[in-house]
């Protein structure tokens, strides 16, 4: 029975071992997986960058110790004389394409009515139209009398007899197209300077000169590389197998065969261990009247004859293992031991009991 037990114990870490091996090659086939995927690929683009800086000259004045004011500042209607505009705008796009692109600078003056700020009029001041095509860097510096367009304005509203709210605007307009091959992309993006005339303290306000861009896609199939979710599953189970391997072969190795001693040690505990009583420690004084028996079978007869208990002590070491038994009668002392193996002598008994 003990030899079946131990070939179907072989026979599972054999079967453990081959399917932990398979487990590991079916990971290895399912780790790189190749597929195909759908990605959005850019074929045709374009960004375009702008920048400005504006500063007001003012008319002679004893508020304002400097004569420039930045477009930051608070600027007084009363004092303004000129506005200067720095204006800068780089235009780029998919390499290989061909730029058709139109910069139209003009000014725009607007009256606005009512809470939604409808348009009542709209006035369109051209300034000059810029060539860009090919794509470049462009830029352009004016200076624009604002007196000029004040006075406009008063007279529209002297005429008409009203007096709605004025928007005022430096707009630069870009206007064209990005080609390449059969793909084509419209541009038009307006950028402007807000100068409100119309206030008596104002503070101008820069419309649209976020850098902007935009990009044309198509669908395609690309072949990716991935890692299949098989891959986990199968390094998993391999794992789990070898677990149960490591587990088998530990209950292997602790399920030893037992000895003649522990077969020995087994009965009697069975037998008698009711009738046994363990001693603390071992029997350290030497004895004259020493009595070896050669069974434990025959102290418990005299046990049971001179009505005294079976004592014992065990000694469970890797290098030494035995059991004494004793039983103790006046003088007497009834002994049987129980070694590992190893049959002892009394000579044995009596030189351990000595050191």
């Amino acid at each position: 029975m003990r030899m079946n037990k131990k070939i179907i114990k072989i026979v599972f870490m054999g079967l453990c071992i081959v399917a932990a091996g398979c487990f590991v090659f079916l990971a290895i086939q399912n780790h790189q997986v190749e597929s195909t995927e759908t990605i959005e690929e850019t074929v045709l683009s374009y960004s375009i960058n702008p920048a400005l800086t504006a500063e007001v000259y003012l008319l002679e004045n004893d508020m304002f110790e400097s004569k420039v004011l930045t477009d930051s500042h608070l600027i007084v209607n009363k004092f303004v004389d000129l506005v200067q505009s720095k204006f800068k705008v780089t235009v780029d796009a998919t390499e290989g394409s061909v730029l058709d692109v139109k910069l139209s600078n003009f000014i725009l003056t607007e009256g606005l009515y009512g809470e939604e700020d409808e348009v009542l009029y709209s006035k369109v001041d051209p300034l000059k139209v810029y060539d860009m095509t090919g794509g470049d860097v462009l830029s352009i510096d004016r200076y624009l009398e604002i007196g000029q367009y004040k006075l406009m304005i008063d007279t529209i509203y002297e005429e008409a007899e009203i007096n709605v709210k004025t928007s005022f605007k430096i707009v630069w307009q870009l206007t064209g197209t990005v080609t390449k091959d059969d793909k084509k992309m419209p541009i038009n993006q307006e950028m402007s300077l807000l100068i409100p005339v119309d206030q008596t303290i104002f503070r101008m306000s820069k419309i649209g000169f976020e850098p902007f861009e935009d990009a044309l896609t198509a669908s395609k199939e690309v072949s990716v590389i991935t890692t299949d979710m098989m891959f986990y599953v199968y390094s998993f189970l391999s794992i789990m197998m070898l677990l149960v391997c490591g587990l088998i072969f530990k209950y292997f190795k602790t399920d030893r065969v037992l000895s003649k001693y522990d077969l020995e040690h087994r009965r009697i505990d069975k037998a008698y261990g009711e009738r046994l009583a363990r001693l603390y420690e071992p029997m350290t004084n030497s004895y004259s009247n020493l009595i070896r028996v050669s069974s434990v079978e025959d102290l418990i007869k005299i046990s049971d004859e001179i009505r005294q208990p079976v004592f014992y002590f065990q000694v469970d070491k890797e290098d030494e293992k035995k059991i004494e038994y004793f039983v103790f009668d006046e003088t007497r002392i009834y002994y049987f031991v129980m070694i590992d193996e190893v049959l002892i002598t009394l000579d044995k008994f009596m030189e351990n009991q000595t050191n």
